[in-house]
């Protein structure tokens, strides 16, 4: 008996407690439990914490627990957005190859003739091997 059948038969068409789909719903919750987090899932974590933590002070409530969970948020994005940099400086982008790679980049877009258009950037990328994307964010993490 699949959702559709059981929602049919034991609530004539409309939907109330299915055991199928309770079923469904907490295998699919644990796989995505067992997935590793992404660092945009460490800063919605964050952002739902700190949501949650205005709403106690505006409403009342245990103010304190929410703070803590605010902290531990932040101290957990701080520690993935660590390691995420750590992975991409490890992948090839050292202060020196971003200022070399600026570099070319910026001479590549100035000698540039006629229109852009995005699938012109993204043969341009493919053919200096980098992406403005990664060129951007290490410029972002040496402040250069």
């Amino acid at each position: 008996m699949n959702e559709k059948l059981y929602d049919a038969v034991n609530h004539e068409g409309g939907e109330g407690y299915n055991p199928i789909r309770e079923a469904r719903e907490q295998r699919e919750m644990a796989a995505r439990a067992a997935q590793p987090k992404e660092l945009d899932d460490f800063a919605h974590d964050l952002d739902k914490a700190e949501r949650l933590a205005a709403f106690y002070r505006r409403e009342g409530g245990d103010v304190t627990k929410a703070e803590l969970a605010v902290t531990a948020a932040k101290a957990a994005w701080i520690d993935a957005k660590a390691a995420d940099d750590a992975e991409f400086v490890a992948s090839g982008w050292s202060r020196d190859v971003t200022v070399e790679r600026r570099a070319r980049w910026n001479a590549s877009m100035k000698s540039w003739v006629g229109s852009m258009f995005a699938e012109d950037i993204i043969n341009h990328e493919r053919k200096i091997g980098f992406t403005m994307n990664d060129l951007k964010r290490a410029i972002k993490l040496y402040n250069i």
